[in-house]
């Protein structure tokens, strides 16, 4: 949900601002980390960023990804 507008995106918006709310974050998280991945490279990016993301959950209400294609 937009802080500002109030609006909420059905879906990732790949060529713009995404603001997440930590309450999403802690469901997004819970799912990745409970995931299996064959790939080692994989698996270290996907534990390197829940690790990010719930530290940085301690410092804010959401964070923001741009998308960038």
């Amino acid at each position: 949900m937009d802080p500002y507008t109030g609006e909420v995106a059905e879906f990732f918006d790949v060529t713009g601002m995404n603001w997440i709310h930590s309450d999403a974050w802690n469901s997004i998280t819970k799912t990745l980390l409970a995931k299996e991945y064959e790939d080692a490279i994989l698996n270290d990016f996907v534990q390197t960023i829940c690790q990010w993301i719930i530290q940085k959950q301690k410092e804010a209400d959401e964070i923001i990804i741009e998308g960038t294609l």
